[in-house]
């Protein structure tokens, strides 16, 4: 698995984290980087990744508030929030992901984002005065 994109999956919940884990390197495309706190994905960051998969409730914060200070820190990556509502706009999140949600829309969207910023084609559009992800 020497040509697999990198996943960071930040989810504090281990069972969920690593049921998911598991279904995404079955995929065979992805290596998955697991971490279960902020700290361990502040910790984990490092390098190149496809994408980013972060829960909202972490036990050590908010998922937008990691997705933000991974930008802040050069993570170019795109970033799905797993999320049980539907909050403001937040220019560090490439998507919101409605939980519960399907393991195929989840793999379809990351695949998307995965695809597009490989190909650099992921990078922030600008519209108006505010500067948010490209859609998929």
């Amino acid at each position: 698995m020497a040509s697999a994109k990198r996943i960071l999956l930040v989810d504090g919940n281990v069972l969920l984290r690593r049921s998911l884990a598991e279904q995404l390197g079955r995929e065979g495309t992805y290596a998955i980087v697991e971490a279960g706190s902020m700290a361990e994905a502040m910790g984990a960051a490092g390098g190149e990744f496809a994408a980013a998969i972060i829960e909202q409730d972490l036990a050590d914060g908010k998922g937008e508030s990691l997705a933000t200070t991974l930008r802040q820190t050069g993570f170019t990556a795109p970033i799905l929030l797993l999320t049980d509502n539907e909050n403001g706009p937040c220019v560090a999140i490439s998507e919101r992901i409605a939980k519960p949600f399907h393991f195929v829309h989840l793999l379809a969207r990351l695949n998307a984002y995965a695809s597009r910023h490989a190909a650099g084609t992921g990078q922030p559009v600008e519209r108006g005065h505010c500067r948010r992800p490209q859609a998929a």
